[in-house]
């Protein structure tokens, strides 16, 4: 027991932390929603938070009983967030620019030379 108790400070914070990314995935599946357009850079850098969350879980040693189905329910919940993410990111609306396309063409008449070429033997 005392052994977990030294690793506690660090699952707490932890648990914080998720708990902030868990509400940016919130707003960001709501902006989605909405039809509106999500950098995808924001959900990749929030996948790549997930994941260090993920192996910070790992990283603390196990403990019994409450606390490690504490640990578990954590990492089926960052599982959850990031499975969240890549299901978001193939939805999230692409932004169509318009694109100018030109179909005149500027011609140019072959002019006749200008000065004869004087030519050597």
């Amino acid at each position: 027991m005392r052994f977990w108790h030294r690793h506690s400070n660090t699952f707490e914070s932890t648990i914080l932390q998720q708990f902030r990314q868990w509400l940016e995935v919130s707003v960001i599946e709501k902006s989605i929603a909405k039809g509106n357009k999500v950098a995808e850079v924001q959900m990749t850098t929030l996948i790549e938070m997930l994941m260090r969350q993920a192996v910070k879980l790992d990283s603390i040693p196990a403990a019994a009983g409450d606390a490690c189905a504490k640990m578990d329910l954590q990492g089926e919940r960052v599982q959850k967030c990031v499975e969240m993410l890549d299901v978001l990111k193939v939805s999230n609306p692409k932004r169509n620019v318009p694109v100018v396309m030109s179909t005149k063409w500027e011609t140019f008449d072959p002019s006749p030379p200008a000065n004869q070429w004087e030519l050597f033997d």
